[in-house]
Parts: structure tokens; sequence; C-alpha cells
């Protein structure tokens, strides 16, 4: 039997299809992720008050075995404390990151803002926006990020795809996942052909902050673990569903080419040094 640790973990970054990759990762026969807390994003080593419980509350949920053991939490790869104490869990871990144009992924990040309800009628104009949530800017600077892992990590444990290849091929980006995890390579999960994460807008946004409010006291009171049985009963599933609408993005006032390049000069320099890291043409990105 092998050491009771987790054999990969991704990382990042948000807005990117990591939902679609960790669906697609969850249904292959050799993966398993937490069967106690939320499947993908546990949140563990960038959450002080999860990272002081330690690794026998990391570790609830997991079942060790001949297998794959996972998680995927999207905000890892920002926080510059997350390499350190995941490679001090494990040094030999491998790491899933998934990239997208930066200036995309500023842009549907703002559209999330405005779907949530979480902007004010005055701040949808992604500048004015952009005050009050730098996330935007801090979320899409991947060299400095990717920097920091390779402080501790070897290129070769951390496996890297970009948003656009899959879309254009994401049956290869799969295949290579799963090499890359040392799984089967041709298992066809049923999550390949759909959309994960498709963006909508609320209804009432005011319910759909209250379910997540809820769901966060929930936890503070009872637990992770009674937490997660509360959300098996559906209930909060099938209220945030009914509020679900279609997204529309025109109440998003236009995103210009004046715009895309004046976000292009914040991240020109990242981009070109990113493009050095990882070894691609990152020219499209603009």
């Amino acid at each position: 039997m092998k050491s009771k640790r987790l054999d990969f973990i991704g990382i990042g970054v948000h807005k990117s299809a990591t939902t679609w990759i960790a669906k697609c990762l969850e249904e292959h026969p050799d993966i398993r992720f937490s069967k106690v807390l939320y499947n993908k994003e546990l949140y563990f080593f960038n959450r002080e008050d999860r990272y002081q419980l330690g690794y026998e509350w990391y570790h609830q949920g997991f079942e060790f075995g001949f297998w794959k053991n996972g998680e995927f939490s999207p905000l890892y790869f920002p926080d510059s404390t997350v390499p350190q104490r995941i490679y001090k869990y494990n040094p030999n871990i491998k790491l899933l990151l998934s990239l997208r144009n930066p200036i995309d992924r500023a842009f549907s990040h703002h559209l999330d803002e405005i779907r949530g309800g979480n902007l004010p009628k005055n701040k949808l104009n992604f500048w004015d926006a952009l005050e009050e949530n730098p996330n935007y800017i801090k979320l899409g600077k991947y060299a400095s990020q990717l920097e920091s892992y390779l402080d501790f990590f070897k290129p070769h444990q951390i496996h890297i795809v970009l948003y656009e290849d899959i879309q254009s091929d994401s049956e290869v980006v799969l295949q290579k996942i799963f090499q890359f995890l040392g799984v089967d390579p041709t298992h066809k999960s049923p999550t390949f052909e759909k959309k994960i994460n498709v963006s909508h807008s609320y209804r009432i946004p005011q319910v759909n902050n209250f379910i997540k409010s809820t769901s966060r006291f929930i936890r503070s009171v009872v637990g992770d673990r009674v937490a997660e049985n509360i959300k098996k009963t559906g209930v909060l599933v099938a209220i945030e569903n009914l509020n679900n609408v279609s997204s529309n993005i025109s109440i998003t006032p236009p995103f210009s080419e004046d715009d895309r390049k004046r976000l292009y000069n914040i991240f020109e320099e990242e981009i070109e040094r990113l493009a050095i890291l990882i070894d691609r043409d990152l020219s499209h990105w603009n």
C-alpha cells in the first residue's frame, strides 16, 4: 500500500474550465476525489482555518488504495503561501494547471460578478468594477505565480493546459491529462461533450447570495461533514436551480477593442514571460 498522500492537485485557474476537467477526472474509474467534502474545491492549503486542522482533516472522505486520489482548488495558484505547503505535504505530487487568456478570464470574472448581483448599478463597467475587484488582474499574473511553484517543483511535475486547447480538441487534452496522472488514457468520460459551469443570471440575485452565505454559516456551526449531508438533501440546489435563468450579458457595458488593448498592456510582460516558461506561442493572447 502506498503512503497516505494525494497523488495530484489541480491548482487553477479560476474561469478556465477547471470544473469540466475535475468532473471528467472524477468519472475515471482509476481516480478518486473526497466523498465527504465538496469534491472539487477543498481549499485546504490556502485557507488558514482549514490548514490548521491538519492532514487528518484534509484526508477525510478519501479512500487510499491502488488508484489516484486528488482534488482541484482553482484559488491555490495565485496564493504565494500554497506552493511551499503543498511541497511539504508531498514533494512528489503532480499538479494540474489550466490557463486562459488573462484578458478573457478577467472579463469572464466580471460577468460572473454582474450575474451574481455582486456589483452596484454604477459599477457595471469593467474599469469601475476593477477598483473594487483587484482579483480581475491579480488572478491573471500567471508567470509570477508559476515561478513561485517552480521554486519548489520540477517542470515535469506540472501539467499545463490552455483553455483554447480544450475548445479546439478536448479529447486530446483529456488523454494527455490521463497520461500525466498515470491512468488509462482511453477512458471516455460521460461529461466529455458537456459544458460545465454554463453561466447563469439570477431572477433574484439576493437569493443566490443567501444560499452561499447560508452554506458558509452552516459549515461554521456544524462542520463540513454535517454540511455535506445537508447538501445531499438537494434543498438548496433545488432553490438555486429555480432561481437560475439563462445568462443575459446584454446588461453589461460592451468590452471594446480599446479595452482589450488596455488590459493587454497590463498583462503583456506577464504573458511574454509565461510564453518562455511554458515554451508556448502566446501571441494570440491579445
